[in-house]
């Protein structure tokens, strides 16, 4: 057990802190939320650490609850007969930011082993069928349909599985199992601006943990992003704001704004809206369910990457008006990856350079 499992299990601690509707969204966390619980723990002791003399009650009572929840844990470790004297020497201790900055950055490495372990043994669960016959079709269909010109930026930790074809090159921005090392992480910016290099946090971002571990585990194969690319692919990614460094990179290198590249945004119906769960005499209430779905978990989180995006290159002018050029140039589109299930949506079959954003369901385990 660590800080981040006991701020898991009372996310009240983080619900009193002005900043998580910001940063989280909402005040109730579950798995999926563990890069931004790392970042706002991260962020806020940085913040306290900076805020002399001691201003704000919010940061000095997050810091205070922190460091009683570490010493609670090095409690729970200690052995009975010690326990008093553990006691009596945790509160003669004064640890510094940096200490309690430590602690969480311990946390993170074991959750990130501790996932890993869990992947690991998801895929040699041989009573679960792995990929799915029709997850392998949904593949080479939109990920394989011109392989030749494909790279595969594959944002989950598992492989793809080893019939796809091995001319394609993969890159594995945030780690993968067989490299030995998976990565969580936050995003290097903060309301459009870079995280200080000299604080604690900005060494719990993907880009510096990304590096060190390129650093520390040479791989076999370097992947460079080709130099010339038609079209971006998102197939099955959350576009979670905690990856829009990478996604803000792409669209930079091959210059969204003032290119012909198109982004394709691929989707599949779930829960409520999944076709599976409703008789033909229900069409009716499936679409509106279907509609809801994909406006909120389909096109707004595509719409707020896209502004936010532009919010970032408004320097140049350009970023009021990016979603409304993509839309009259017919560059962006969200397509069904099952159209049968409810209406067909045309795709684009021309040949292009490709880069397919990848990331499948295995890691998505709430």
């Amino acid at each position: 057990m660590n800080v981040l499992d006991i701020i898991f299990f009372y996310s009240e601690i983080l619900a009193e802190i002005s900043d998580v509707p910001k940063y989280l969204k909402r005040p109730n966390i579950n798995w999926s939320d563990i890069e931004s619980v790392i970042g706002i723990c991260s962020l806020t002791l940085d913040a306290y650490d900076t805020d002399i003399p001691r201003s704000d009650p919010k940061l000095v009572q997050f810091r205070y609850t922190f460091k009683l929840i570490c010493d609670l844990i090095d409690l729970l470790y200690t052995a009975p007969n010690g326990r008093r004297s553990k006691i009596q020497e945790l509160a003669n201790v004064n640890p510094t930011v940096a200490d309690l900055q430590e602690k969480l950055s311990k946390a993170v490495t074991y959750i990130e082993e501790s996932f890993a372990d869990f992947l690991r043994k998801k895929l040699s669960d041989q009573s679960q069928e792995y990929p799915k016959p029709d997850h392998i079709a949904q593949i080479n269909k939109y990920l394989l349909d011109d392989p030749g010109n494909t790279t595969i930026l594959n944002f989950n930790y598992t492989d793809l599985p080893l019939f796809i074809n091995n001319k394609i090159d993969f890159i594995h921005p945030h780690g993968s199992l067989s490299s030995g090392k998976i990565i969580f992480g936050i995003n290097s910016t903060i309301d459009d601006k870079l995280i200080d290099g000299s604080t604690a946090s900005f060494q719990l971002t993907k880009t510096f943990r990304g590096l060190l571990n390129r650093t520390l585990r040479k791989a076999s194969q370097k992947v460079a992003l080709p130099a010339d690319v038609q079209e971006l692919v998102f197939f099955g990614h959350s576009l979670n704001t905690s990856d829009y460094d990478y996604f803000y990179s792409l669209f930079d290198k091959y210059n969204l704004y003032n290119s012909d590249l198109q982004l394709t945004f691929y989707y599949a119906l779930f829960g409520e809206a999944n076709p599976d769960n409703f008789p033909k005499k229900s069409r009716p209430i499936f679409n509106k369910q279907a509609d809801r779905q994909v406006q909120n978990t389909q096109v707004l989180p595509v719409t707020k990457l896209i502004d936010s995006y532009g919010e970032s290159i408004k320097t140049s002018e350009h970023g009021n008006n990016l979603l409304h050029r993509l839309l009259l140039e017919d560059r962006i589109q969200i397509v069904d990856i099952e159209p049968d299930s409810r209406a067909l949506y045309p795709a684009i079959n021309k040949p292009r350079k490709n880069i397919k954003i990848a990331e499948n369901d295995l890691s998505k385990t709430n």
